[in-house]
């Protein structure tokens, strides 16, 4: 039953950020913090990163090693591949961090099309006509925590002797066809910042079953050298400490229970925006339950009656942060702007047009409530209010 929205009484007074990060009570956290810094070992491997190292294993199925954030842990996965001058098939509608990471390891980013502009998740059929005799490896992302169709990708990638991997950022905890992700393709990396539904203030982490390529991976992280001290490869530092890993120790045991909260949240509103004309969900596709990092949503002017810059600047006034991820599309950012990259159309249409709405760990009824209340008060208004100076957009 769609929800109606003339019968809600949401609290209005309270900010609603983008973003609300749960931790484990600090009355947990401060005598492990103690522990650990009275010990004198607080990071180069330690014995709570080797815990939590080893407890991310067996949550996931996978080999897994975790690193300071996850953008290290891309640059780290796509460096170990070896792909310096290859080409590299992503998406450009992500955060450009997918595309650094690339760069960085010495490949060079191809952008795909996106599916259409209610699936945000890069088009197969686009990603293999962009494949050429240079291209080396496809690079999936999971934006929103949304899982890609990766058998298809599989398959994809191995008719074509490509590597498939798997920006999962956001998506820690997602399932795909009913089995946590993790495993899929030659590698993923998920990210553990603040921002993700499960954090460990900073961090990350690679999972593969290649055990050479982790191998790769594991020296990569530690400034490319061996465990005798060894360098045998260009290298970064991208070591865990051990106060991020107890905060992931932690965190982990109540994680499911947090999921369950973040998915109920994300289903009350989009029961509650369908009442909504002008207002479109960008909703996961297949076999999957993802983790919702946020709720994407494409504004027509046309039908609510504002733009999305218009209806970002007035939900602040109301104390309700939305942001536009991901605009612009990485393609036509300065760093990354060129000419031959003008066959993303729907990429452009809906990185000028989507805005993401908060969804937390410990969201409440109330606040869903409160979101989708303002949503239909500001169509009903029509009326774009100028956000006042200094309010955070």
């Amino acid at each position: 039953m769609t929800m109606n929205p003339h019968t809600l009484k949401p609290e209005t007074d309270k900010r609603l950020g983008i973003v609300r990060p749960t931790f484990a009570p600090f009355e947990i956290l401060a005598p492990r913090f103690k522990s650990s810094m009275d010990s004198g070992v607080v990071t180069n491997g330690g014995p709570q990163l080797k815990t939590f190292e080893a407890r991310l294993s067996d949550y996931l199925s996978v080999p897994t090693l975790a690193f300071c954030n996850g953008e290290q842990a891309l640059i780290a996965l796509l460096m170990a591949a070896d792909l310096k001058g290859k080409e590299v098939i992503v998406p450009s509608f992500t955060f450009v961090g997918s595309v650094h990471a690339i760069v960085i390891a010495g490949a060079i980013p191809v952008f795909a099309e996106i599916q259409s502009l209610d699936c945000p998740l890069a088009d197969l059929s686009d990603i293999e006509r962009k494949i050429t005799e240079n291209t080396g490896a496809i690079l999936a992302v999971d934006v929103y925590g949304y899982a890609n169709d990766y058998k298809s990708l599989e398959k994809l990638a191995k008719q074509n002797g490509l590597r498939l991997f798997i920006d999962s950022a956001p998506a820690f905890g997602s399932l795909y066809q009913g089995q946590r992700i993790g495993g899929f393709g030659d590698g993923q990396i998920f990210s553990f910042h603040a921002t993700k539904p499960f954090n460990t203030l900073e961090g990350g982490c690679v999972c593969t079953n290649d055990t050479e390529l982790m191998s790769r991976v594991a020296a990569i992280r530690n400034f490319g050298q061996s465990d005798q001290g060894e360098c045998l490869y260009v290298g970064l530092n991208g070591k865990m400490s051990e106060i991020n890993a107890i905060v992931g120790l932690a965190q982990l045991p109540s994680l499911e229970l947090q999921l369950k909260c973040r998915r109920q949240a994300a289903a009350r509103l989009i029961q509650g925006l369908e009442g909504i004309p002008g207002l479109n969900v960008c909703q996961p596709t297949g076999e999957q339950e993802p983790v919702w990092q946020y709720l994407p949503v494409r504004v027509d002017p046309e039908h609510y009656g504002m733009n999305r810059d218009e209806l970002q600047h007035t939900m602040a006034t109301a104390n309700v942060m939305v942001r536009k991820y991901y605009s612009p599309a990485c393609h036509l950012m300065p760093a990354y702007a060129s000419p031959l990259q003008t066959d993303l159309k729907l990429t452009e249409e809906l990185a000028c047009s989507v805005l993401a709405l908060p969804i937390y760990n410990d969201m409440s009824e109330a606040e869903c409530d409160r979101i989708v209340a303002l949503l239909y008060t500001l169509y009903l208004s029509g009326l774009p209010v100028v956000a006042h100076q200094g309010v955070a957009s």
